[in-house]
């Protein structure tokens, strides 16, 4: 026979007088795509209350049949009818795609763990380059477009990627000295532009056909310099530090 609801009970369960319920989206899952909140429901019967749940945790007032959300975490809904109270199976909600970009070994570019992947190079996409790692034979900037569970896409920061490969074809490039204190001396066997790189990443000076370049007025510290060809085509990345 039946019998009536003393303790709380996990969803989806029979139980005589008790509240029923699913969470929606049905996927189980959602994301905070591009960090936007993202909101989930209830569809219940029977229930005379509803009390919204992150973790263990009560939400204080999320109290309606709908949450929205703006912090990942497992979420879930505890439906009351009486002196019967049932919780409903938990909604996960990640965090949005943040996929970052990391040099192995050799020319070997790869990302964290997403369902799908998609490899540029200097903004065009390379063909059949779709899984987490690519190995790159070309000198440029590379990113990575990736797509989670949930159909949220994201795209990497540039990583600028100098190949061993192109270095040889043009010769040895040099820049000296370093430390420098005023002038730095560009050597390279073709015409190259230079930028220089903060080492949080802004771009301060970029010098055409460079061969020499006045830094005196420039503050100590560390830098990046970056050596392109006149395509564009990145050849050389090198640490530079300015010291007086």
């Amino acid at each position: 026979g039946s019998y009536g609801c003393q303790a709380m009970v996990t969803a989806p369960v029979t139980v005589s007088n008790a509240p029923s319920g699913s969470l929606l989206p049905s996927t189980g899952s959602m994301t905070l795509c591009h960090g936007l909140p993202v909101t989930m429901s209830v569809t219940a019967t029977g229930a005379t209350s509803y009390q919204w749940y992150t973790g263990t945790t009560a939400i204080a007032g999320a109290t309606d049949t709908a949450y929205t959300a703006d912090t990942a975490g497992i979420y879930s809904v505890e439906l009351t009818s009486g002196s019967c109270t049932i919780t409903v199976s938990s909604m996960t909600v990640l965090p949005r795609p943040n996929p970052t970009v990391t040099l192995g070994t050799g020319n070997v570019l790869f990302t964290g763990t997403y369902a799908t992947y998609q490899w540029l190079r200097n903004g065009t996409i390379i063909s059949g380059a779709t899984n987490s790692a690519y190995d790159a034979t070309l000198p440029g900037h590379y990113e990575v477009v990736v797509t989670d569970i949930n159909g949220c896409s994201d795209t990497s920061a540039y990583y600028p990627l100098a190949v061993a490969q192109a270095q040889t074809a043009v010769g040895e490039i040099s820049i000296y000295p370093n430390p420098v204190k005023s002038e730095l001396t560009i050597e390279a066997p073709v015409a190259v532009n230079v930028n220089i790189i903060t080492a949080d990443g802004k771009l301060i000076l970029n010098v055409e056909n460079a061969k020499s370049i006045d830094l005196s007025n420039l503050a100590n510290g560390m830098y990046m310099v970056l050596i392109f060809d006149k395509d564009n085509q990145l050849l050389k990345t090198d640490k530079l530090v300015k010291q007086d």
